[in-house]
């Protein structure tokens, strides 16, 4: 067991608190920017990509990164979770979505896997990870940003 000085708890102690409120702060003036379609939260702002323009960060440990919007929206709705090797899928597939229940963090491999479920209009499933969320406005949107039309929803969508 290592022990540390009661002045060495006290700034760690104090580091946390300062992350914690820089955190929220920085979720809220996020969040507010977006706009509501649907159940996401639409950035308003994209690369010519599609996806969010980026903005700078600090990460716990207090090094200052740049990401995309929706990737920092994940990293700081759960700070703990940063995996570079990872992506942060879209399950809604809209890429200006930063609703963090949209969002997940996985392998490649998943997230390409989640192309064929917006092209087939329902999920395929991706073992250990979350279900696409597939809804109405979402394939309608989705389908005009990427110039398909085999996009239909679920049933219970109609």
């Amino acid at each position: 067991m290592k022990w540390i000085s009661r002045d060495k708890q006290a700034t760690m102690i104090t580091e946390d608190i300062a992350y914690e409120v820089y955190r929220k702060n920085k979720l809220f003036r996020i969040l507010t920017k977006c706009k509501k379609s649907e159940d996401c939260l639409i950035w308003p702002s994209l690369d010519t990509d599609g996806y969010t323009t980026k903005t700078s960060m600090k990460l716990p440990d207090g090094r200052k990164v740049v990401r995309r919007v929706y990737r920092a929206v994940f990293l700081l709705e759960r700070p703990s979770q940063e995996d570079v090797s990872l992506e942060v899928s879209h399950l809604c597939h809209m890429k200006a979505c930063c609703n963090i229940q949209h969002l997940s963090q996985e392998p490649h491999h998943v997230n390409l896997g989640r192309k064929m479920c917006r092209e087939l209009g329902q999920c395929t499933s991706h073992r250990g990870y979350s279900n696409c969320i597939l809804y109405k406005g979402v394939l309608q949107h989705t389908s005009l940003i990427t110039g398909t039309t085999s996009c239909q929803p679920r049933q219970e969508d109609v």
